[in-house]
């Protein structure tokens, strides 16, 4: 149990961090690494089930039970985010004139998967409550704001000087 919990702990982190390095294909290969560690952890949960009939253990099946569905959550969002940030980055590519694609297709796109990315991410925080879920959630409201917000600026041939500041430097 503690290795397939500490397994999607440990690659759902390393996901976060791919992702924000623009590793789109290792930041998924996290989430399917985290997915397999939470599946081992409610396989060993599901074969002890006999036990959860105990009244003193009942609560601590539920609970491990809860956390393996809000987990499996997580996941799933976790994978809309990442496609629907793929794909943004792609329109903004395409947008500054790096490939010959339409950059609309791509922002789109975004828009849909970072949308069901916000909703799942959404259940989670207001079922959990963790302030890393609502500080994620912020970052995802932002990138879907800009996938809304870039077609409208690239539907013309047009010139556009961004510049962005980071703040922590």
């Amino acid at each position: 149990l503690g290795y397939g919990l500490l397994s999607f702990k440990t690659n759902l982190q390393s996901s976060i961090d791919n992702l924000s390095r623009g590793r789109f294909k290792e930041s998924m290969e996290n989430i399917k690494r985290a997915e397999k560690g939470l599946a081992a952890a409610g396989d060993l949960v599901n074969s002890l089930e006999v036990f959860s009939k105990i009244p003193f253990l009942e609560k601590y099946f539920e609970d491990a039970n809860d956390f393996i569905v809000w987990s499996n959550k997580v996941t799933l969002s976790a994978k809309d985010i990442i496609l629907g940030t793929e794909n943004l980055y792609k329109g903004l590519n395409a947008m500054i004139g790096e490939t010959t694609d339409d950059p609309t297709q791509f922002f789109d796109q975004s828009s849909v998967y970072l949308s069901s990315g916000e909703v799942g991410l959404t259940e989670v925080y207001l079922k959990l409550q963790d302030k890393k879920i609502n500080d994620y959630l912020g970052l995802v409201r932002k990138a879907k704001t800009a996938s809304i917000i870039l077609p409208e600026i690239s539907r013309d041939k047009k010139s556009y000087l961004v510049l962005l500041q980071n703040n922590m430097e």
